[in-house]
């Protein structure tokens, strides 16, 4: 099959030459989740009551969109049913009336085919026919449900017009999407009071952009379904962005970094902000975030509140930063708050969570949410990339830990590690630090951390020490793929290529490369931790997940899921078992949809982590 990569952005930051690219075939695939939305075919409606619905849509009648062709020929397609060339790269609509129509633009065949058939810049309409009556109605709501996946620089607007298509404006969506993350099935809902509010002649269309590069331009694909356009309730807010950091004052990042697992040694305060969305028809008083953190440690605290208008987004710092001061898991709950009560609390809230551990340094959060293998500029050559990281007290690193895919294809390759400290006086990276080859086994691919260790270990590290740590192969036809987890800000993911060119990504993913921060020299492995826990996957499930373990000494295991209030509602034992890698598939058929923490114990040592169940 062929392979494609995402596109060379260029910026230019510190010295450095940065690019956003990935690897499009080294990606996984989710399972869709279909969104139960109560839809009716198209109607015209004089509603006054908050929620009330003005129209519907479910795509049965084709003749109420229009589907211009764009300069370049490109255009949407009206179907009922996915195309299979498709389904490997984005997956199968499941929107609730998928089986009588939805729109769709095919981004992914453009790029499969662009050999035989060349492309051009994509500007693709997608226009509901009928004007829509807001007259009478100040707050209006647009709800549809659709499924995307975000690739390079493919662009998904949703525009309306107040005055019957002479001016537009435009509602950028799916922004916060990382590239070559996985697919997003779910139902979009967007504030359009500012345009549509009292007026008689109101027009909304979709619009799909993307580039005209035979190899990285155009995308995977973008469905609609499902619309409807609603009076706005009174008082409803929206938490849109949410954000902890270390390190917001310090000189490393600009703003500071999220880190998911922090060794005791190198906590620091950590600081919490967010964005809220006026999403109701009414001005939304005395709003403001709050956050409540709970498990190894407790922390609430409050920013000061101001008044969001009608659509408008405010950002929220909340006053006080958090320590933490234990090793174990702290649960986060962020929440946008508002005087009046919120009519849906359930876009208010943001649950994550991070680990303090004995000495493992992670920005990922665990959670392996794609992969890539090389960029555009770099095909079947030895890549270098990684993650920006702050060094918040003197210490040492001893090892690397390194995630690959699940692809078969990493079996029996080498890769090895790479430390480099930023050099005020050259105003560069240095490398400091490099880890000795390893070549992946079979069992590598379940999902645990690979650990390499630091050769003529350990490398010393002082306070305010701005590092960049990098997990690297050697090329080849089929590169390595490295796990890819949370979407983390630009600029922090970074790489070098075989060139030596550095380079950073746009909207990028945090790369599963970690630090162990322990002096290993002399002490057996065994001695320091009996058992590495990956993360479950996939997680959020509905049905079953497998986790990789791996013992680092012969050991008695079993696994114990207790739920929020602490009790068990699940036991495995595993009984005895060898040192190596090993998995555990966990079954929620006796769970309800939740948070929940398995701990597994091997011996006397014992790691937990987080899961959640969502069916």
């Amino acid at each position: 099959m062929k392979k494609v990569y995402l596109s060379t952005a260029l910026m230019f930051l510190a010295g450095f030459s940065f690019a956003q690219m990935q690897s499009l075939e080294s990606l996984k695939h989710i399972e869709p989740q279909t969104e139960n939305s109560n839809v009716r075919p198209i109607s015209l409606a004089n509603d006054r009551a908050e929620g009330d619905v003005i129209i519907t849509d479910d795509f049965s009648n084709f003749a109420n969109w229009n589907i211009p062709a764009d300069a370049n020929g490109n255009q949407w397609d009206l179907l009922t049913a996915t195309p299979s060339s498709v389904t490997n790269y984005i997956g199968t609509m499941a929107s609730s009336t998928a089986a009588n129509g939805f729109a769709f633009f095919n981004g992914i065949d453009l790029l499969l085919n662009a050999t035989t058939t060349p492309f051009g810049v994509q500007d693709a309409l997608l226009e509901y026919v009928p004007t829509i009556n807001c007259t009478g109605i100040p707050g209006v709501t647009l709800e549809f449900e659709q499924r995307h996946r975000a690739f390079n620089s493919d662009t998904t607007w949703l525009e309306v017009s107040g005055d019957g298509g002479t001016n537009w404006t435009a509602f950028a969506l799916n922004a916060e999407l990382a590239s070559n993350s996985n697919t997003e099935q779910n139902t979009k809902t967007v504030n359009i009071s500012n345009v549509a509010g009292n007026s008689a002649n109101v027009k909304i269309r979709f619009r799909w952009t993307g580039g005209d590069d035979q190899a990285t331009g155009a995308g995977y694909g973008w469905f609609v379904d499902d619309l409807k356009v609603f009076e706005s309730w009174d008082y409803e807010s929206a938490l849109v962005t949410s954000k902890y950091r270390m390190g917001v004052s310090g000189t490393v990042f600009l703003g500071g970094l999220d880190y998911h697992m922090i060794p005791l040694s190198q906590t620091a305060p950590i600081e919490f902000s967010g964005e809220i969305l006026s999403n109701g028809g009414m001005v939304q008083t005395g709003s403001n975030l709050s956050v409540d953190i709970s498990g190894a440690g407790t922390f609430s605290s409050v920013s000061p509140s101001s008044d969001i208008a009608i659509g408008a987004t405010d950002s929220f710092a909340v006053a006080n930063a958090f320590t933490p001061t234990a090793i174990g898991t702290y649960n986060v709950v962020m929440m946008a708050n508002q005087t009046n009560p919120d009519h849906d609390l359930t876009n208010n809230v943001f649950n994550t969570s991070f680990e303090v551990t004995d000495y493992i340094y992670a920005r990922d959060n665990g959670v392996d949410n794609g992969s890539i293998s090389n960029v555009s500029s770099n095909p079947n050559l030895e890549l270098s990339i990684g993650n920006l990281m702050e060094v918040f007290a003197d210490g040492k690193v001893g090892a690397m830990e390194i995630v690959v895919s699940d692809a078969a294809t990493n079996v029996g390759q080498s890769i090895y590690g790479r430390i480099f400290k930023y050099d005020a006086n050259i105003t560069d990276y240095v490398e400091v630090a490099i880890t000795d080859d390893y070549i992946i086994t079979a069992d590598d691919i379940q999902g645990a951390p690979i650990r390499l260790y630091v050769n003529d270990g350990p490398y010393n590290v002082s306070a305010g020490d701005d590092l960049l740590v990098l997990a690297a192969h050697y090329g080849g036809t089929d590169e390595v793929e490295f796990a890819t987890a949370q979407q983390v800000a630009d600029g922090s993911v970074r790489g070098i290529t075989a060139d030596n060119s550095q380079f950073t990504l746009t909207s990028p993913s945090a790369i599963m490369v970690r630090l162990a921060m322990t002096d290993f020299t002399g002490v057996d492995e065994a001695e320091v931790s009996t058992i590495t826990v990956g993360q479950n996957v996939p997680n959020p499930f509905n049905t079953t997940a497998k986790v990789a373990y791996t013992l680092n000494e012969n050991a008695n295991v079993s696994l114990n899921v207790v739920d929020l209030t602490g009790k068990v509602v699940a036991t495995y034992n595993q009984g005895s078992q060898n040192a190596g890698n090993h998995t555990i598939n966990l079954n929620a058929d006796n769970l309800s949809n939740g948070v929940y923490f398995y701990t597994f114990t091997a011996g006397e040592y014992s790691v937990t982590k987080r899961m959640v169940v969502s069916k």
